[in-house]
This record gives structure tokens, sequence and C-alpha cells, in this order.
């Protein structure tokens, strides 16, 4: 029995290296986008620690100098909050395009793939088939012989 070959086999290697380029791509765009999420955590946690502290450096007394620098941080917080969060869109922009690629090639090879099983399933049928008919064969070989005996 001759074994089961896949002519596409090349084409399928190369649609599975190129989806894993595209899901390497997907996931380092993805870890930038997680990355800059955190960052901007970051930085609203600080802001609300100074705004704490300023709730503190107020009920304990009117330090204007001290409340002048907590307002400029806080200030500050919030102007990189912004920024952060204008990246964070051009991140999340930049990232859809490399998911869709990612999808798209996974259907793709998936697609391949299902045509490699089918042409798989149909070359064990035929093999059943081809061995079937071998063991009819000898079977019938074997009455005959056994016939020809009893003549």
């Amino acid at each position: 029995m001759r074994r089961f070959e896949f002519r596409l086999e090349a084409v399928l290697r190369y649609r599975r290296l190129t989806e894993d380029l595209r899901k390497r791509e997907f996931a380092m765009a993805r870890a930038a986008v997680v990355a800059q999420e955190g960052e901007i955590g970051r930085i609203r946690s600080e802001a609300e620690s100074a705004r704490v502290a300023l709730r503190d450096v107020v009920a304990g007394g009117l330090d204007l100098r001290r409340v002048l620098d907590f307002q400029r941080f806080i200030n500050g917080q919030r102007a990189r909050e912004a920024r952060g969060l204008a990246r964070l869109r051009e991140l999340a922009a930049a990232m859809e395009p490399r998911r869709q690629a990612y999808v798209e090639a996974r259907k793709a090879t998936r697609a391949l793939e299902r045509v490699r099983e089918r042409q798989r399933a149909g070359w064990r049928l035929e093999a059943l088939r081809e061995e079937r008919r071998d063991l009819d064969e000898v079977a019938n070989r074997a009455v005959v012989l056994q016939r020809i005996g009893e003549a």
C-alpha cells in the first residue's frame, strides 16, 4: 500500500508559516496595547494618590506652596494620561489590521487542512477497498484450490 501524499503540502507549510508570522505580529501589537493600558493605569493610580495626599495636606493646614505643587503634579498626570490615551487609540487602531490579517491567515490554513483531511479520508477508504479486494482474491483462490483438491 502506498503512503498518503498531499500534493499541496508545500502550500500548507507556507500558509502555516504565514499564519505564525501574522500571529506573532498580532501578539506584538496586543502586547503594546496591554503595556500602554498598564501605563495609563499607573498614571491614574499616581494621580489618585496625589489627590489623596492633597486632601491630607489641605486637612492638615493650608500650605499654598504644597497645594500648588500637588495641583501641578495632578495636572501633569492628566496631560500624561491624555497623551497615553491618544497613544492607546493609535496602538489599538494599528492592532486591528494585524488581528484581521491573523484571522484571515488562520482561515486560509484551516481551509487547506480540511482539504488535506478529506483527501486523507478518501485515501484511507481506497486503501481499505484495495485491502478488501486483495483479501477476497486470496479467499477465492483458497476456495478454488480446495475445490480442485476435492475433485
